[in-house]
């Protein structure tokens, strides 16, 4: 599987440390304000192009919890078909001080072909319908 990928940003930074690194690390070099307080959107300069039948994910390194900031969606998902630049909602005080650090890392995932089928009832089973804390958390 091949990713290509393009820097747009002479501050962008792709980086993949070991072979065995299942996440591509990425750096944020600039953001704009969002109409919620203290939530900016993060660019990183980088845009991709995982191989046909292949997806990537978007999260947070481990360390970023280190910068007192956090990706606000989690996760992003990002399909194949979508080349434009990697943008992260990130929730921080102080956004400049982000600039430069490499915060998010990027995954790639395998996309199954996946046939939606709509029926009137699910199957029983034992666990049903029962949700949060009903399987003994």
């Amino acid at each position: 599987m091949k990713l290509k990928y393009k820097k747009h940003h002479k501050l962008a930074q792709f980086v993949r440390n070991h072979d065995t690194d299942a996440g591509i690390d990425l750096a944020v070099v600039s953001y704009k304000s969002t109409d919620f307080e203290d939530i900016y959107l993060f660019d990183t300069g980088i845009s991709v192009q995982p191989d046909e039948g292949y997806y990537t994910q978007l999260c947070e390194r481990s360390s970023m919890y280190k910068q007192e900031a956090h990706l606000v969606n989690s996760i992003g998902i990002i399909d194949r078909e979508y080349t434009g630049k990697i943008k992260a909602p990130i929730a921080c005080e102080n956004p400049n001080e982000l600039i430069g650090k490499r915060i998010l890392q990027l995954t790639v995932h395998k996309q199954p072909e996946v046939e939606l089928v709509e029926i009137d009832e699910l199957s029983d089973t034992q666990r049903g319908s029962k949700g949060f804390g009903s399987s003994g958390v």
